[in-house]
C-alpha cells in the first residue's frame, strides 16, 4: 500500500499493433495524477515488438484485483492477465465489506447500504454522493453506526439508509473508512429506475455487498 507498481507487457505482431489495459473488466486510462501507460516500438533479432508499461503511483485497496493486457491487431488480439495484491499497512483503516453496484433500484424504495472496516481504533466510516458529504437527516437519511468484534478482531460496522428513494439519489458513492493509520475508499454507483408510484419506507432494499468479513 502505497508502493508504485510497474506491470509491463510485450507484444509482437503484423503492424500497426496496439496495447491497451483493464482491472476486472474495466479499461484504465492515462490519469495525470497516479495511472499512467507508456507504449513504444522496439526492435530485437529483425523483429517488431510493442512494450506498454501500466504505472501505478500510491497504490490502495482498491488498486488490488485482476489486470489484463490486451494486443490487438487486424489479424487478432491476445490477453494476459495478472492478479495484484495490494497489502495494507499494520493498523491503516480498511474496507472489508462494501456494496456492490447494483441493479436499478425502485423509485420510492427504502435502500440500506453497509460499509464495514477495520483497523487501529479510533475509526470511522463516513459516506459521499457525488462528493458531498451525506449527514443523518431527520426525513430520508440515516446513518448507523456500530463497533462490532468477531474472532478478536474489531470491525466499524456503518449503514446507509435512503428513505423513499428518488432520482436525486442516483449517482457515485462513497464509503471512507479512517483513522491516524490512513483511509481507505470503496466507490459503487446507485441506479434510481422511475416508477409510477412514490413509496413511504414500505420497501426495504438491502444491496449486496462485498468482502471478505462474515
Amino acid at each position: 500500500d502505497g508502493d508504485t507498481v510497474l506491470l509491463t507487457c510485450v507484444a509482437t505482431g503484423d503492424l500497426p499493433l496496439s496495447i491497451s489495459w483493464s482491472r476486472e473488466g474495466n479499461v484504465l486510462m492515462n490519469d495525470s495524477q497516479r495511472i499512467t501507460i507508456t507504449e513504444r516500438e522496439i526492435e530485437e533479432g529483425g523483429t517488431a515488438f510493442i512494450r506498454s508499461i501500466l504505472r501505478l503511483c500510491s497504490t490502495g485497496a482498491n488498486d488490488a484485483g485482476v489486470y489484463s493486457c490486451i494486443a490487438e491487431n487486424e489479424a487478432g488480439n491476445d490477453t494476459a492477465t495478472f492478479e495484484l495484491n495490494v497489502t495494507p499497512p499494520e493498523g491503516e483503516a480498511q474496507i472489508v465489506l462494501h456494496p456492490v453496484e447494483p441493479t436499478d433500484v425502485p423509485d420510492g424504495d427504502t435502500v440500506l447500504l453497509t460499509c464495514v472496516a477495520t483497523g487501529d481504533l479510533p475509526l470511522s466510516i463516513s459516506w459521499s454522493r457525488e462528493g458531498s458529504v451525506l449527514m443523518n437527516d431527520s426525513q430520508r437519511i440515516t446513518i448507523n453506526e456500530r463497533e462490532i468484534e468477531e474472532g478478536g478482531t474489531t470491525f466499524i460496522r456503518s449503514i446507509l439508509r435512503i428513505c423513499s428513494t428518488e432520482a436525486n439519489d442516483a449517482g457515485v458513492h462513497n464509503c471512507i473508512a479512517e483513522n491516524e493509520a490512513g483511509n481507505d475508499t470503496a466507490t459503487f454507483e446507485l441506479d434510481v429506475a422511475p416508477s409510477e408510484e412514490f413509496g413511504f419506507c414500505d420497501d426495504e432494499v438491502s444491496i449486496t455487498s462485498r468482502g471478505n468479513y462474515t
